[in-house]
């Protein structure tokens, strides 16, 4: 991200390639090519999701978006973020609590990033569904409102049985 940051983008490309075989074991190309699902699976045993590739695929993404995105290449970036933003969704699920941490900072930096953009219906509910298990209600709530507003009825029952003070640290009140 430094090299990315001081604008040099072939020198990070080159970073990227070589970090994307050490930490995934894929090239950058077959992260990019793949859909989620298919990710997943790749990094996916018997066990369940390895959580740590999960991330490190995801994060990769992110910053390969952010290099097209330097280079203007808005829709690539966009591909790549969405992207990143389901693994991450995903690999937050890990039990270990320092890949939580590391994905909820992700997560949150890849939201801004897609700010301007109008993110698949789906992905909103995952994100929605993630928000709301971190007690982050507003931000629940305005994914469900973009992914299924059909939903936001069975969310306010849901919030609704939760003490006024958990309900207020999530951004919303009882009103």
């Amino acid at each position: 991200f430094r090299k990315i940051e001081q604008g040099a983008l072939t020198g990070a490309e080159s970073d990227l390639e070589q970090t994307s075989r050490e930490t995934t074991g894929l090239p950058l190309a077959i992260l990019q090519s793949n859909q989620h699902e298919k990710l997943v699976e790749l990094f996916s045993s018997s066990f369940g999701p390895d959580h740590c590739r999960v991330m490190a695929a995801a994060i990769l993404l992110d910053a390969a978006g952010e290099i097209k995105d330097c280079r203007a290449e808005e829709i690539t970036a966009y591909q790549d973020w969405v992207k990143a933003h389901w693994l991450l969704v995903t690999a937050a699920k890990s039990p270990d609590e320092s890949v939580q941490e590391r994905c909820d900072q992700s997560i949150a930096s890849l939201e801004k990033k897609l700010i301007q953009f109008d993110l698949p219906k789906a992905l909103h509910i995952e994100l929605a569904n993630y928000h709301e298990a971190k007690g982050r209600f507003a931000l629940a709530e305005n994914h469900i409102y973009e992914g299924d507003q059909d939903s936001l009825e069975a969310f306010y029952d849901r919030v609704l049985m939760l003490s006024d003070e958990d309900i207020e640290a999530g951004g919303l009140t009882r009103e």
